[in-house]
């Protein structure tokens, strides 16, 4: 939330020295800005408040205290800032109600004794801290509705804020409005976890603190075998209720953003169970986020299955039982791709419907679920206006963006693990915390980890370029990024290598990481260039990179091989000059520049016999590997292409009916090549050569082996790889998987 502060005021912390000699020195200092001492605001800590005229110049109410920090840097002995705008501060809110701080440790775990066991402190849902981030200067005046769907509820109950209509599925047709609705428990108790009239002095506070509960109730679950109908009734209701709402401006319906689902089926098969999810597909469409409990059976719902804490649809969450010292409850259900996050469920003080003002205590992950559906509540609750309005132009984008405050905003518990997709347990306040930064005015702003310039490490000519420098941007504002583009510029830019030129997209608060390194035939001297990462909205970074190369006595430099006779199958390349310290060169050959130094096979002579026609080969020179010299041996390549066939081959071969068609199938293969052609021969021989250009496998081809002018070849004992298939002069490249 941003911080309000006073008008035309800020603190200081002056020097040590007389007091009154410091305020005369500090005023005269700053006198451009109007500076007057107000006060002295701690006289040990030598804090001052001063005032600033705020009409001289607008610019001083931003950078005021920015200039004192800079002119006087240096001045604090600990480092810190002497100067800061005096702030207004909220108290930590504390509800009035009856029951909140002996029973509710949900909410503020302070060690309390329940059921027998006490607690540990911190481990509940960091409600007060939400509830006064919620309590903002620039928080909506919407009423925020969350629907609970359950078997029935205390509507007359003095401690809950229901909809003036609900909705009940026992009649058919349901019944519209509150009269048909049962008096159940379950769901009394349900919603009061959710939205219990909170600091009114009785009974229990909410999550919620002051939202609403819209009533929709259906049969137990067990008690009627069109349960599933009835719950998808449920949410079409709530769905209907938010369109009617969205369609007339507020006039009509009513403004649900999260939908509570205590309720469900074990051990079911999330495979059956379609419709289910696609009705928090449309929910969820709509800008309405499902909370889902899980079974209160120790299930692995990954494994054996829930209903519906097993569906996938991106706007739900699936929810598990947590203890007062934050263990998971061993009757209730997990999984790392099901379950999404734990919240108190065990030992749950809230309404109950014996009498309007009754309350009492429940376990189960049906009490887990409303901590996270109220927390949706407040959320929303907190929002500004201008975010509100931005919701309701992509409802689902924004319910999506709702859901990872809450995912990301779990404090990370031992008991969840592994066992669950986040690890951790609701907190209410970093959630609420993450919508009230978002609620403010878009900030677009990125920072880098590298600044100025970065030196590599020198290295000698000839040894291996340094490890890649890896940069980290990090969205430092409260809007998405979208795409940045990263490119290299300067006098050696081409020198380097990005490990990607862009950036999709970096959610607020999120970092994205990219590389550079230099290129890794660099000759001696120094290679500089800039990288500079730029996206919309102004977002802007740059720094410089720079890398040495410097030649160490008796190196040998390598120059890549140049051709100097070429045919169709064979090429000559030219010797290199004598190296250094009378060194001599070797020469190697492959299909793939990347073939691995220890696969190439190297030899003297200049010449390479026995090639394919109209291939590119990869030529390698480097220092003879028996001859001493400081650094390892640099190895220079260079591409160089055989030629057609002779015509006159061509011409013979159509006319003795061997015309050049060669095809084989499947490519890539994995065991068996099909080779296809309308012109094999008996005694023509099939070769396959792998990269390096080396014979690997010879058939010849007998009348035993054609048949409809296929024949077929054996490859599965070969390791995966690029080769080359030979017939005559014919010949095609084969990639095994």
């Amino acid at each position: 939330m941003a911080s309000e502060r006073t008008q035309g005021e800020f603190l200081v912390r002056l020097d040590g020295y007389s007091q009154s000699e410091a305020i005369r020195t500090f005023t005269e200092e700053f006198a451009h800005f109007g500076v007057q001492h107000v006060r002295v605001v701690a006289e040990q800590m030598n804090i001052h408040l001063f005032s600033f005229d705020e009409n001289v110049n607008s610019r001083f109410s931003i950078c005021i205290v920015n200039e004192i920090n800079n002119a006087r840097r240096g001045r604090s002995h600990d480092g810190r800032a002497i100067a800061n705008y005096n702030f207004y501060i909220q108290h930590r809110t504390i509800p009035s109600d009856l029951h909140f701080a002996s029973n509710q440790w949900g909410l503020r775990n302070t060690g309390q004794v329940i059921g027998g066991s006490p607690g540990v402190v911190g481990a509940d849902i960091s409600a007060t801290g939400a509830w006064s981030l919620a309590n903002n200067p620039y928080r909506n005046s919407r009423q925020i509705v969350v629907a609970v769907i359950d078997d029935g509820f205390r509507l007359d109950h003095v401690d809950i804020n229901f909809t003036q209509t609900g909705k009940s599925f026992y009649t058919h047709p349901p019944t519209v409005g509150n009269a048909g609705i049962p008096n159940q428990e379950h769901g009394t108790h349900v919603a009061g976890i959710v939205g219990a009239i909170s600091n009114n002095g009785i009974g229990v506070a909410s999550i919620g603190w002051d939202i609403y509960i819209k009533p929709i109730a259906i049969p137990a679950v067990g008690s009627n075998a069109s349960i599933m109908a009835n719950a998808i009734g449920a949410y079409d209701h709530a769905l209907a209720q938010r369109l009617l709402f969205n369609q007339t401006n507020g006039a009509e319906g009513y403004f649900v953003v999260a939908t509570n689902s205590s309720f469900g089926i074990d051990g079911a098969n999330p495979a059956d169970f379609s419709l289910w999810e696609y009705a928090f597909d449309r929910l969820g469409q709509a800008g309405i986020l499902s909370t889902v409990a899980t079974t209160n059976i120790n299930r692995n719902i990954d494994a054996e299955g829930d209903v519906p804490s097993g569906l996938r649809s991106p706007w739900q969450i699936n929810v598990t039982n947590t203890t007062n010292r934050d263990t998971r409850h061993p009757s209730s259900g997990w999984g790392l791709n099901s379950i999404d996050l734990g919240a108190p469920g065990t030992d749950i003080f809230s309404t109950g419907n014996s009498n309007v003002n009754n309350y009492v205590f429940h376990s189960g992950t049906s009490m887990s679920t409303p901590m996270v559906a109220g927390t949706i509540a407040l959320m929303f609750r907190a929002a500004s206006e201008r975010f509100l309005a931005e919701f309701d132009e992509n409802p689902e984008e924004l319910a999506l963006k709702f859901r990872r405050f809450i995912m990301e905003g779990v404090d990370q518990i031992p008991a969840l693990a592994g066992i669950t997709r986040t690890g951790g347990r609701l907190n209410a306040q970093n959630a609420v915390q993450s919508v009230v930064i978002y609620s403010q005015d878009p900030v677009h702003s990125i920072s880098s980890n590298t600044t100025g310039t970065h030196i590599f490490p020198e290295r000698v000519f000839g040894q291996a370029p340094p490890v890649a420098r890896t940069t980290t941007l990090t969205n430092t504002g409260n809007r998405p990024t979208g795409e940045l583009t990263i490119t290299l510029s300067g006098e050696n830019y081409e020198h380097f290598t990005l490990s990607r030129v862009s950036i999709p997209n970096i959610i607020a608060f999120e970092t994205a990481d990219f590389s550079v390194i230099p290129n890794s035939n660099l000759s001696g001297g120094t290679h500089t260039a800039t990288v500079t990462v730029t996206g919309e909205n102004d977002l802007y970074k740059s720094f410089e990179v720079s890398f040495t190369i410097t030649r160490a006595t008796g190196v040998a430099l390598v120059e890549a091989p140049t051709a100097v006779d070429v045919t169709y199958h064979s090429i000559t390349v030219r010797a290199l000059e004598p190296l250094a310290n009378g060194q001599t060169a070797e020469y190697a050959i492959s299909f793939a520049s990347t073939t691995p130094v220890a696969s190439l096979v190297w030899q003297t002579e200049t010449t390479f016999t026995g090639l394919l026609a109209n291939t590119t080969y990869f030529v390698h020179a480097r220092a003879a590997q028996n001859q001493n010299f400081n650094a390892g041996p640099r190895i220079a390549s260079g591409a160089i292409t055989t030629s057609e066939p002779p015509a006159t081959n061509i011409a013979d071969a159509v006319e003795t009916g061997r015309a050049p068609s060669l095809q084989v199938f499947p490519n890539p293969v994995t065991d068996k090549l099909q080779i296809t052609s309308d012109n094999l021969q008996i005694g023509d021989i099939a070769e396959l050569f792998d990269i390096n250009g080396r014979r690997i496998f010879s058939q010849p081809i007998c009348q035993s082996s054609i048949v409809n002018r296929k024949f077929v070849i054996d490859i599965s004992h070969l390791p995966t790889g690029t080769y080359i298939l030979k017939i005559g002069e014919h010949s095609v490249r084969i990639i095994k998987q």
